[in-house]
């Protein structure tokens, strides 16, 4: 079945667009970098009243954080929840772009979804974020964070055979620095890494499980060429990603 870009991707790049605006280009799309984009200022926007552009994500004052509405993609349910952050760690009751130093996001993504051809997949995510470095005139941000769940698709192969595929996921983003603002010239992570470590489970018409893992490890440094670690039960091979020619020695691997 085809999976949506927001189930492929988790919710990892809900988490990372916390530290996005909305406007800036589009990035290549290996590593989940999309949500890099410019940045600059919450995708939200926050008003006077804390609308967003996706609606009123409303603020509460008994738990210090703003509360934005649920999305639903074909039956997975997301929510976001974030706090605002002086540089002395006082909770914000709005976001300042002089002020506010920092922002936590908590994301989660859960339900099932039904594909053209009948297959399913049941998604159980949830993810915290934090990105530093916002006040003021700041020329980078830092984002640290971690994303877990579980993804489930289930379908029916070409020969009538039923499939099940159960993935248990942990994604790391480790000290991830991006520059603000983004240009051309000035363009990927400058440091940091991400790591997207799975365990996945085959079962095939009801047969025995067979089960599998590996470990992907992306480390950045500004030139937009990605350093890739992958281990699996066969060992570990390293490789790179070229972002900007959107070319890769890794071969089929992830």
């Amino acid at each position: 079945m085809v999976i949506p870009r927001v189930l492929r991707f988790g919710t990892a790049a809900l988490l990372l667009a916390a530290a996005a605006c909305s406007d800036g280009p589009a990035d290549p799309e290996p590593t989940e970098l999309g949500a890099l984009a410019d940045p600059e200022v919450p995708t939200f926007d926050i008003g006077p009243a804390g609308t967003t552009r996706g609606g009123p994500c409303v603020y509460s004052e008994a738990d210090g954080r703003f509360t934005c509405p649920e999305m639903n993609r074909n039956g997975i349910v997301i929510t976001r929840t974030f706090t605002l952050y002086d540089a002395d760690g006082n909770v914000q009751a709005q976001f300042d772009r002089l002020t506010t130093a920092s922002m936590r996001t908590e994301t989660t993504a859960k339900g099932t979804a039904t594909g053209r051809d009948g297959g399913t997949i049941t998604v159980d995510r949830s993810g915290v974020m934090l990105v530093s470095g916002m006040a003021g005139e700041e020329t980078e941000r830092t984002l640290n964070g971690v994303e877990n769940g579980t993804i489930t698709r289930s379908f029916t192969d070409r020969a009538g055979v039923a499939v099940q595929v159960s993935d248990v996921v942990t994604d790391s983003t480790l000290a991830l620095v991006v520059p603000v603002p983004r240009d051309r010239a000035n363009h990927w992570p400058l440091s940091g890494a991400r790591v997207h470590a799975v365990t996945t489970t085959h079962v095939v018409g009801g047969g025995e499980p067979r089960t599998f893992w590996r470990i992907v490890r992306e480390t950045f440094d500004g030139s937009g060429v990605v350093q890739v670690e992958i281990t699996t039960e066969r060992g570990t091979m390293t490789c790179t990603r070229d972002l900007a020619n959107r070319t890769s020695t890794c071969g089929r691997h992830p």
